[in-house]
Order: structure tokens, then sequence, then C-alpha cells
């Protein structure tokens, strides 16, 4: 049987979850992807405001890119908790102390993906560029010119000699080619695993074939924005009881959303990042969506641990 996760009952109080540090720019964007099953439909109050809804977090954990992060590093649980609770909170979304009469239980991921270096600067096209001919070669001064007879027997030497290194180069080149097609496929791998992870799979899917066509930005801007580097969270909400009383998990609703890491702090930018993707969840966001918010943090409540459900 799969280990269950452990989750936390958690009551928000009043704290700051990071400290406010001054903003690099005025605004930044947003991508976030959302999804709901079939079977959860919200409907606003006549008032405007959602229906209660209560939930638990689970630990998901740190996503752990190829390079160190110290805005990552020190961020904790806890910290990612208390900061993304005041979202939901907007949303309806509140923390319960019962487990009785808890609807979700809400898993929570969070990290940097690295991006990918230019093809320029490949191994594979750095040696592409080292089977290239040379065009001019340094030499001393030329010797005297031979007799006629060692003239045709050295020409007959450097003809095979040619032979050979163009034989020679021509393998280099297949070679070079070679490693830069493999590259190239495992570059778009990755790409493809980092837009499933950060919810841009079905927009990249969306534009395969648009390279050789007038709409190939639409792609390249995609491509470039899963090679940068990317803070990202990911929510999963699973139904709470069907997970406590029947040990099935039952997904409910997710939430990706992230933002570059150029000119960003994570512990700085999470609240602002959340507050301004939370509209989407428990929705459907039909797509990729992109939303300009202010910079800077906001201070948020502190949570109150009320008691932990071990893994089972």
């Amino acid at each position: 049987m799969k280990r269950l996760p452990r989750f936390l009952f958690l009551a928000l109080s009043v704290s700051p979850a990071f400290a406010a540090q001054p903003a690099i720019e005025d605004h930044e964007v947003v991508a976030v992807s959302s999804h709901a099953s079939d079977d959860y439909v919200r409907t606003k109050r006549p008032d405007g405001s959602w229906p209660i809804e209560t939930y638990a977090f689970g630990e998901g954990g740190l996503y752990f890119s190829s390079q160190r992060d110290d805005s990552l590093e020190g961020v904790k649980f806890m910290n990612v908790a208390r900061t993304i609770a005041g979202p939901l909170a907007e949303q309806g979304y509140v923390p319960s102390h019962d487990p009785a009469k808890t609807r979700f239980l809400i898993m929570v991921y969070w990290g940097m993906t690295s991006g990918a270096g230019g093809a320029s600067t490949s191994m594979a096209y750095q040696a592409m560029q080292g089977t290239q001919p040379i065009n001019v070669i340094k030499q001393g001064p030329p010797p005297p010119p031979p007799g006629v007879s060692n003239m045709a027997a050295g020409l007959n030497r450097l003809g095979g000699g040619l032979d050979s290194v163009q034989t020679g180069q021509l393998s280099a080149q297949v070679q070079a080619l070679t490693l830069i097609r493999l590259e190239n496929e495992a570059r778009d791998r990755e790409n493809e695993r980092k837009a499933r992870l950060l919810g841009f799979n079905h927009e990249l899917a969306g534009t395969i074939g648009f390279e050789a066509t007038p709409l190939r930005h639409r792609r390249e801007q995609l491509i470039d924005e899963l090679e940068d580097n990317r803070y990202f969270v990911v929510l999963l909400a699973y139904d709470f009881q069907v997970l406590w009383k029947e040990k099935k998990r039952k997904l409910v609703w997710e939430a990706r959303y992230s933002i570059r890491e150029r000119g960003n702090r994570f512990d700085q930018q999470l609240e602002a990042m959340t507050r301004s993707a939370a509209r989407h969840f428990g929705q459907n966001s039909e797509g990729l969506k992109r939303q300009s918010f202010p910079r800077g943090t906001v201070e948020m409540g502190e949570l109150e641990i009320i008691g932990t459900e071990p893994g089972k």
C-alpha cells in the first residue's frame, strides 16, 4: 500500500511571513494554469463571495534544480503555507481544525526550474566548429621547387593525404552533427518535462508545427520562457474524506503558477504571485494565463499548528 502524506491542521493569526523588501521593478508577470475535475463546480453567493470550503495542508516539498538559490534555501514549508493561506482565504478556502469537516488536502510543492544554455555554447556545437576547414595556414617560406620526378611522386603522395584528411574531416562533421541532434532531442525532452511541471504543456503542444510558419514566434516565446529559470508553486487539492477514509487519492483541482527568476527573489514575490494566481484556484483557466502583478510583499498572518495526522 502506498504511504499517505502527512498533513497539518492550521489556524491563521497575524505576524509577517517574510520581511518586506524593496521592489526592483514595479510589475512582474505570473503564468498560471489551473484545472478542476468535471464534478467540482464552484458558484459564487448572491453577494459575490465564494462559499467556504475547508482544507488541510500537505507538504509536497522543495523541487531542487541544478542551481543554488538563497531565496529558496531558507524557505521552509511553514513559510510557504502561511504565505499562501491568505490568498486561499480570499477565494473561500480556509484552514480546518477538524478532520471530519475537512474538504481538501492541498499538497504544496515549490522550487525553481533551471533554463537551458544557448546552442552556440554547447559542446556539440563547439565540436562542430572544430571540424570546419581552416582557410589560412601560417607557415614559413616555401622550399625550393623539386625535380620533375620528385614533384610527380610528391603530388601522388599529396593526393592520397588530402583524401585521408577529407575523409577524417567528414567523419568528424558527422559525429558533431549527431551530437547536435542528440543534444536538441535532450533539450526538447527537458522542455517538455518543465512544461508539464509549470503547466505550459497544452500551450506548447498547440504550437507543434509552427516552426516554419509566420506563427513560429508563439512557440519561440514559450521555449524562451521555459528555458529561463522560473520560480514556481504547484497546488494539488485532493478529496480529504476519500483519502482519510478510503486511502485513495482523488484529485479535485490543481493550480500551477510561476514567474521568471531573473530580477526576483522567491521569498519576496511568493505572496504577490499567489494572490495574482488565486482567482483561478478551483477553476479551469482554459489554458495558460499570464497576468501582471505589482512587485513587493504584503504582510501575511502566521499559521498556528492545531494538530498533525501522520502518514499511514
